[in-house]
């Protein structure tokens, strides 16, 4: 891949015409994010506004987040009301733990697009990750009076009472999920976590399995849940099983606990371990 052409030749010269790459938008929704970068590099004494958005977005798919910055930065320069650049950048702030920057970015997105849904879910997001839990929920539920079957919202109601350790209230936002047939990631793997909390082990196996299946991010973390399950449970082929396969996807700092435990002539009956979620969006 070829890296970034510099961005100081682009700002001078991508005002030319708005987009100058024909078919970066259609490589870009293939996931050809190199190509993306490499066609819009090769043009830069015609690039235009859309093709240094698609280089910015192309570069934050691919984890560049300084090249992702720098770009939308220079879009920001010369117009500072770009709503998708500001919301961009902010949400590459997010990924950096740099929340006041985020917050700047997107409360500006918000002065030109209040009704922004993808900037009013990342401020919610980042009262979270600030832990300033009494703007969170008031900010919440101004939001759900709006439409209370928003499921962006609930979603955050749901993880922010798993962050206070309160289960039964994260559960409650967690069925509503399901009934709105909700396709947001890691749902699932938190609705079985606070099941497991909670002590209703049946239902948390079958919550970690539909986690699995739904190849949630944390599925390694379901593994390695399950197997604690089924080792309270004296269930030693399942909890084998399962340490394996999260062993499999890459989680090796189980194997000695796993090799102790399946190795073993008499199976112990453990109690649960808990080594935590980490909870994201």
């Amino acid at each position: 891949m070829k890296t970034l052409v510099l961005l100081t030749t682009l700002f001078c010269s991508f005002f030319a015409m708005t987009q100058n790459c024909s078919d970066c938008q259609s490589l870009y929704g293939a996931g050809n994010y190199e190509e993306v970068i490499e066609k819009i590099s090769i043009q830069q004494s015609k690039v235009g506004m859309e093709d240094l958005l698609l280089l910015a977005k192309s570069h934050h798919q691919l984890g560049n987040k300084k090249d992702a910055i720098d770009a939308y930065n220079y879009i920001l320069t010369e117009d500072d009301k770009n709503v998708e650049a500001l919301i961009a950048v902010g949400a590459l702030f997010i990924d950096l733990e740099k929340y006041d920057n985020a917050q700047f970015a997107m409360e500006r997105a918000l002065k030109f697009e209040p009704k922004n849904k993808m900037a009013n879910y990342n401020i919610a997001v980042i009262y979270f990750f600030k832990k300033e839990n009494e703007k969170l929920q008031k900010f919440v539920e101004e939001k759900l009076k709006e439409d209370k079957n928003d499921a962006e919202f609930i979603y955050i109601k749901g993880v922010s009472e798993l962050q206070a350790n309160n289960f039964e209230g994260a559960l409650k936002h967690f069925e509503v999920l399901d009934k709105l047939d909700s396709k947001l990631e890691n749902y699932t793997f938190y609705q079985a976590y606070a099941l497991m909390k909670s002590k209703d082990l049946e239902k948390a196996i079958e919550k970690f399995k539909s986690s699995i299946a739904k190849n949630d991010p944390q599925t390694v973390d379901s593994y390695y849940y399950l197997a604690q399950i089924y080792k309270e449970k004296e269930n030693k082929m399942e909890a084998c099983e399962a340490y394996t396969n999260a062993i499999n996807l890459g989680d090796l700092t189980l194997r000695k606990e796993a090799d102790k435990y399946c190795n073993a002539k008499k199976a112990k009956n453990d109690k649960i371990k808990d080594r935590g979620v980490r909870l994201s969006f």
